[in-house]
């Protein structure tokens, strides 16, 4: 029973470990994705401002007046446009604010800017991470490993509480 325990708290040890460094590779995939799915919304953006712009107007103007005009076609427009400006917006403000997180602030920057749409567009390829930040997440997974199987330990190792009649 020993080493079997033994071989489980291995393989935990090991599974975490590997799993863990895994995450600097998931951080750089998915901030490819952001970036891409930013330069699209940069590329709209530019699009709409050169619309308004031909028109003397501001995006903000142009878009305003789409949205308040009288005719449905025009107010669909306008919400389009409306999309636009905040998809461009909220894309560039987590792509600056990715790139720029420390590797120790990376996983609360990713939950802060987490889509679940771009998550699906990432096409995770698991790899050895051979690099600083691959090796820290390791240990953390390593450390977070051993924590789980000192406590499992000692949950299987403690006495049972006296049964009092």
């Amino acid at each position: 029973m020993r080493l079997l325990a033994a071989l489980a708290d291995r393989l935990l040890c090991l599974a975490l470990a590997v799993g863990a460094a895994q995450f600097p590779l998931y951080y750089a995939q998915y901030l490819t994705v952001v970036a891409g799915a930013q330069a699209e919304a940069s590329r709209r953006y530019e699009a709409l401002r050169s619309a308004a712009e031909a028109l003397g107007l501001e995006v903000e103007t142009f878009v305003r007046r789409h949205e308040q005009n009288g005719d449905a076609v025009f107010q669909a427009s306008g919400a389009l446009h409306r999309d636009t400006l905040s998809r461009h917006a909220a894309l560039s403000a987590a792509l600056a604010e990715l790139r720029e997180a420390p590797a120790w602030a990376q996983p609360l920057r990713l939950a802060r800017h987490y889509d679940a749409d771009l998550a699906a567009a990432v096409e995770f390829q698991p790899g050895l991470p051979l690099s600083v930040a691959g090796a820290a997440w390791a240990g953390l997974g390593l450390l977070l490993a051993m924590l789980i199987s000192a406590t499992l330990g000692w949950l299987w190792r403690r006495p049972p509480l006296p049964v009092r009649a």
